[in-house]
């Protein structure tokens, strides 16, 4: 199955961002071991794509650690 979010055209965009998004942005692509700060972009777009659908039908979120009782709702604006 071909992978929809690296096959066919692109289109580029430019994003002006401040050097606290930026070293943000590039914490996330260390951190998450992203090959490319492009790649940050794809992976945040599919979740927030998923989040938004799951949202608009009614569900809530909600981070939770195995370890113990810690957890936070997380709102979706």
């Amino acid at each position: 199955m071909r992978n929809k979010t690296t096959q066919g055209p692109k289109i580029r965009i430019t994003l002006d961002l401040t050097p606290d998004l930026y070293d943000r942005l590039c914490e996330l692509q260390r951190s998450s071991g992203a090959p490319s700060k492009a790649e940050v972009f794809r992976r945040s777009l599919a979740i927030y794509e998923i989040m938004a659908s799951k949202a608009a039908a009614g569900y809530t979120f909600v981070a939770e650690r195995g370890d113990d009782d810690d957890r936070i709702g997380i709102l979706l604006l």
